[in-house]
């Protein structure tokens, strides 16, 4: 016999194509309104762009196409009049299977072929303003033709798979929708369990997602989408397989491999059963997600017992109840009770090579950034080499402070539990273990019984340089400085004449200074209302190439930053006609420890409108050289928030906001507070 012949039956590819010919028209036209409008529009300015202008489908509408078209090629063997045919077809069933994959990716490939043309043939016309043009839009089309084959043969096995194992084209349906989202409820439903049963857990990096869910077509031409490619090869095979085995009378069944109906049910049962009991979290804010599980699991097992069966019974549901609440209450106990020792596991200071514990901070100082070349890694990923704890001393002091955290594990959590959030301190670790593995732990602690441990975290080199970029050694050049005093300047204002080499000095000097009782002190909120802003440019060396990046530091100063206070104060003699006059003040509006009512819907507080001008003058003094005020025999450290606007004649109001201890809070303005 012909090979042809015997791979693909011609008679099958042409049904084929008889009763499926709409759907590349109904594609074809969708793409030719969302995808090639986008393409027509390019010139020679946004030709460098062209991604950006072709990603409204991305692949989206082969993935859509394709899943429905796997539903409707297969959907006979979900028919009994279908099925009783099939055993006189003169072909095998490998045959009919190959012609129907042929006949769906030739129909589903051909408005791709079109519009990946489109795309490139404008690209070409472009060519005479834009050198660049005709190899930027064929470059693009590529990527494009390459991610649209890659979604339909995705959507078109995963749904092809799932008719396979079912007997109802409704139900396979389904299973291809939950197929899709699987993977995302097992990250979300995971992530959460863990993050709140496991103490220290670090959560799951979300990255992993990215290559899960590969969103567009720049992603997919690269490696990411290698298993993208080893997934279609292994559902191609896979469901011609069960096409091969499968038992034609099971036409009518949910499931029509009796081997798959437990896994049926009791996955139908955790996956409900577990999303009711996020629900229930949700609704309740009570970390009772195993508890709440139950019901609703319960339920869908009873359901998918029934499905499977066309039956219930008291009996027949009472054997799988009971492994159920078993599987859940060991999994519960397992992390109630530390049976796997992760929340006691501190590896050996002769185990670590190097320890990351400031990944959270550098996510927060080094995000906003810019760099010309495309292809520059993260502004904190290239600085991050530099930020690990290598000294023997400082891994003893941390590892021994993360072995506190884990010894009082109990009353960390009580603590917090009781007073809330109310001086919290996140610590994140990452320990480079000489082994080549990595150990990774986050908290949420109450910073107040942390007490002298905390300087085994904050009173690091490597810590003040993961908050304040501005003091590493690297190369700099400074661009620009702006101060910003809420009672001192009419707005921002651009110290043109201090030198920056003395600036950069004083907050080298003024940061290396500061202890880790300071450092706690101000990530309390400490604010006072000044803020220097220095954008600068830095060239650092990652992985043999140089890289240079513009950065802006922004500081929030106050009464520890003596040097760099006294360095701006004798620069702002230099702008007299930019700082706020006293004899503008006419009164002042204070808000104290404002919070938003949600009974209320709004914002409330201890309000003070003071209307006397001289009263008002008093409090705008005394808020302007606040940053140095300290009371010392006023024991009282209570933090107290103060919203503050002055009024003047006219239109123009000030405003200034502080948050300070009650003893750091100058008399004129705390003898108000409540």
């Amino acid at each position: 016999m012909n090979l042809k012949i015997y791979l693909f039956d011609k008679s099958t590819v042409k049904s084929d194509f008889k009763r499926f010919w709409w759907v590349p028209v109904i594609y074809m036209l969708i793409l030719a309104m969302i995808v090639l409008p986008k393409a027509v529009v390019i010139d020679s300015v946004n030709m460098k762009n062209i991604g950006v202008y072709c990603n409204s489908d991305e692949g989206v509408f082969a993935f859509i196409f394709s899943f429905f078209m796997a539903g409707m090629v297969f959907s006979y063997i979900h028919k009994g009049s279908a099925v009783s045919m099939i055993h006189g077809l003169p072909i095998s069933r490998r045959t009919q299977y190959l012609s129907h994959i042929l006949s769906s990716v030739v129909l589903l490939i051909i408005p791709v072929i079109i519009a990946s043309a489109v795309i490139g043939i404008e690209g070409i016309s472009q060519r005479a303003v834009y050198s660049d043009a005709a190899a930027t839009a064929l470059k693009y089309a590529l990527k494009y033709f390459y991610t649209c084959c890659i979604y339909i043969l995705l959507g078109f096995f995963i749904t092809a798979f799932t008719v396979m194992i079912s007997g109802n084209t409704i139900a396979a349906y389904l299973f291809s929708i939950a197929a899709v989202i699987f993977p995302s409820f097992v990250y979300y439903i995971t992530n959460y369990i863990l993050t709140n049963n496991l103490y220290g857990f670090p959560g799951i990096d979300p990255k992993i997602m990215d290559y899960i869910y590969i969103s567009s077509a720049e992603s997919m031409w690269s490696y990411n989408s290698l298993w993208y490619v080893i997934l279609i090869v292994i559902l191609f095979f896979g469901c011609m397989k069960l096409y091969e085995i499968r038992r034609l009378e099971n036409y009518d069944e949910i499931v029509a491999f009796n081997i798959l109906k437990p896994v049926f049910m009791f996955g139908a049962s955790l996956c409900f059963g577990l999303f009711g009991g996020y629900i229930i979290y949700q609704a309740s804010n009570i970390n009772s997600i195993f508890l709440g599980s139950i019901p609703l699991g319960i339920t869908a097992l009873i359901a998918a017992n029934m499905i499977n069966k066309k039956s219930f019974t008291a009996k027949g549901i009472l054997k799988p109840a009971m492994l159920y609440i078993a599987v859940i209450a060991a999994f519960k106990l397992t992390l109630a009770y530390d049976l796997t020792g992760y929340e006691r596991r501190v590896p050996h200071i002769e185990n670590i090579e190097s320890i990351e514990p400031y990944e959270n901070i550098i996510d927060r100082t080094y995000f906003q950034y810019y760099c010309s070349n495309v292809k520059a890694p993260d502004y904190g990923t290239a600085k991050g080499i530099a930020i690990k704890v290598t000294d023997e001393n400082e891994i003893k002091n941390i590892s021994d402070f993360h072995r506190f955290i884990s010894d009082n594990k109990s009353e960390m959590e009580n603590n917090m539990k009781v007073i809330g959030m109310k001086n919290p301190v996140w610590i994140n670790l990452k320990y480079n273990l000489k082994n080549g593995k990595t150990l990774k732990r986050s908290y949420t602690l109450d910073g107040d019984l942390c007490g002298t441990y905390l300087k085994a975290y904050y009173e690091t080199p490597e810590y003040k340089l993961a908050k304040y970029p501005i003091i590493s050694d690297s190369s700099k050049t400074i661009r620009s400085v702006t101060y910003r005093g809420d009672t001192k300047t009419e707005g921002d204002i651009q110290l043109r004449y201090i030198d920056y080499d003395k600036l950069a000095d004083a907050l080298k000097k003024d940061i290396d200074g500061l202890d880790y009782e300071i450092i706690y002190n101000m990530n309390k909120g400490l604010e006072c209302g000044e803020y220097i802003s220095i954008n600068y440019t830095e060239t650092l060396n990652y992985e043999g190439k140089d890289f240079t990046y513009s950065y802006e530091d922004t500081i929030e100063l106050n009464r520890y930053f003596k040097n760099t206070l006294a360095l701006i104060n004798d620069e702002l003699s230099k702008y007299t006609d930019k700082l706020i006059k006293e004899e503008n003040i006419k009164g002042v509006y204070m808000v104290f420890d404002s919070y938003y009512d949600y009974d209320k819907q709004e914002d409330t507080g201890h309000t003070v409108n003071i209307t006397n001008t001289d009263e008002a003058i008093n409090i705008f003094n005394a808020l302007k050289n606040n940053i140095y005020y300290l009371n010392e025999s006023d024991k009282n450290s209570e933090y107290h928030t103060a919203d503050i606007t002055f009024t003047t004649d006219g239109y123009t109001e000030y405003n200034a906001c502080i948050n300070k201890p009650y003893n750091e809070i100058p008399h004129e303005i705390s003898r108000y507070i409540e």
